[in-house]
């Protein structure tokens, strides 16, 4: 197991990160499986802002453009395809929230690296304890908890620049306690998030600027959970988390446009890209710690409405003239609207051993009601010119 802890950070603290890789708690140290960890102290120091920057610091892990605008997919070890069920699975807490291959530009919602306790990477398959969807792996976003003794708070504001771009910011704040001491705990969140653009959009063949620094993307994510512990063995928190973001255009360069050694990127599409990804996560789990076995039951609704805007015109051109760019017809435009809807029922009821049994063992009823849907609208107001 890699612990990856904060820069400042001895080996006996990294050591004692604990996570539940195998569904119970332990520390990281002690997983028999091959796992990369990160607490919110490594992500903040690293400056980790997304799934695409964890990527790129952990083995086995890659995250590359499909050739859609602005969507992108993840693999681990290799493991990937672009149709049926997805290789990875991705949950928060216990709720998986992956998207199968289902039409063009399907893709994984990703949660913001804000107020988390943990993300862990479980590299391999991990379908015996994660199910479907994880023959590469799995990465589990895990939430803090409300505290039910202490108060404690966390706040992040950042402002940052990039080269030949525009500025970047960020600031978001979490706390969470008693209103009950051991019986009742909130926590709520808030973050915002602007990435700058850096890549002008100019119209090809023509020259003329239409959007600098247009590739820039906005986040919003709010979260709200209260734990309820009527007595020392039974305990149920219910949470909800709701993130909106938006991707302003692709961040695709043409290089026969851009000169790469000067730092000046551009993009020769004619029409936006757009992104638009929102989901919604209400959950409940309840958790009982009986006479030598825990009883957990994690019940989660999955709702989520991706809409990417995909500039179709020299797709359109490409098949049927064999050209992507056609100079009796300059102005040329097509769009296309995808729409891809989730709809994510989860139940699960697991019986296990406490972590700290000389004999460990699980057993559990999952069930999962998945309505997913794609489609595609191509918006093509010059189609006649192009076939005359």
């Amino acid at each position: 197991a890699e612990t990856i802890a904060a820069p400042n950070a001895g080996p006996d603290q990294a050591s004692e990160i604990v996570v539940t890789a195998t569904r119970m708690s332990e520390a990281a140290s002690r997983v028999p499986v091959s796992l990369s960890v990160y607490n919110q102290q490594a992500l903040d120091a690293r400056g980790i802002r997304s799934m695409e920057d964890a990527a790129q610091m952990t083995p086995g892990v890659a995250f590359a453009p499909t050739g859609f605008g602005a969507q992108t997919e993840l693999s681990i070890r290799g493991v990937r395809s672009d149709v049926g069920a997805a290789t990875v699975g991705v949950y928060v807490d216990d709720t998986p929230i992956q998207a199968a291959g289902l039409g063009f530009g399907n893709q994984n919602a990703y949660p913001k690296m804000f107020d988390l306790e943990r993300v862990e990477v479980l590299r391999g398959p991990q379908g015996t304890l994660f199910g479907s969807s994880s023959q590469g792996g799995t990465i589990r976003f895990i939430t803090p908890a409300p505290g039910l003794q202490d108060w404690t708070g966390y706040a992040r504001g950042e402002v940052s620049d990039t080269s030949r771009g525009a500025m970047n910011y960020e600031i978001g704040a979490a706390v969470g306690g008693p209103v009950v001491t051991d019986k009742i705990g909130i926590r709520v969140s808030a973050y915002y998030r602007r990435d700058g653009g850096y890549i002008d959009r100019v119209p090809f063949p023509g020259a003329t600027l239409a959007k600098r620094n247009s590739n820039s993307a906005d986040s919003y994510v709010v979260r709200g959970a209260m734990t309820f512990a009527p007595s020392d063995e039974i305990r149920a928190t219910a949470a909800i988390l709701y993130q909106n973001t938006r991707q302003n255009d692709t961040s695709n360069i043409w290089a026969l446009i851009s000169d790469r050694e000067k730092g000046d990127f551009k993009s020769g599409q004619r029409i936006p890209t757009i992104d638009r990804d929102k989901f919604f996560l209400p959950s409940l789990k309840i958790e009982y710690n009986g006479p030598g076995f825990d009883v957990i039951s994690n019940t989660s609704y999955f709702w989520r409405r991706n809409n990417p805007s995909l500039d179709y015109s020299d797709v359109v051109t490409g098949i049927f003239a064999g050209l992507p760019y056609i100079p009796e017809l300059p102005n040329y435009e097509a769009m296309a609207n995808l729409q891809n809807k989730y709809d994510s029922f989860t139940q699960e009821l697991r019986f296990q051993s406490p972590s700290d049994a000389r004999l460990r063992w699980a057993f559990g009823l999952y069930y999962n009601h998945l309505k997913q849907k794609a489609g595609e609208q191509i918006i093509d107001e010059n189609f006649g010119d192009l076939i005359q």
